[in-house]
């Protein structure tokens, strides 16, 4: 007999982990709060290197962009710099907001149609 995941919660709750771990690479589902200031910090500076906008970078400001990237490497922080580029740092604000400003943890479905619409920009 098999079991259906959308029939049992305790399966969903299960894959849903799975997915997190696997498909967001959200790591060990650790409950580290996200630094909101310093996730709009490396937006900012990561459009300001995509813009190509870059004179009054020096060698500190590149090695703490490429930390930032790893840091923020996530698929999910990838559909928050989208949501950021298109509506702004206060939706992204409210959004986390709302969400607990839980960095390991948001919610796979706010974020669904962002996570398979957008590409990685690096």
């Amino acid at each position: 007999m098999r079991r259906q995941v959308g029939h049992d919660a305790g399966l969903f709750e299960k894959a849903e982990a799975v997915f997190r771990r696997t498909v967001l690479g959200l790591g060990n589902g650790s409950k580290k709060r996200l630094d909101v200031e310093c996730l709009l910090h490396y937006f900012a500076e990561l459009q300001r290197y995509e813009d190509r906008q870059t004179a009054d970078f020096g060698k500190r400001s590149l090695d703490q962009l490429r930390n930032l990237k790893d840091e923020f490497s996530a698929p999910i922080h990838a559909a928050l710099y989208h949501l950021w580029g298109e509506s702004g740092e206060t939706v992204v604000r409210s959004h986390l907001a709302s969400n607990g400003s839980a960095p390991k943890q948001p919610s796979v479905r706010a974020f669904g149609p962002l996570l398979w619409s957008t590409t990685m920009p690096f």
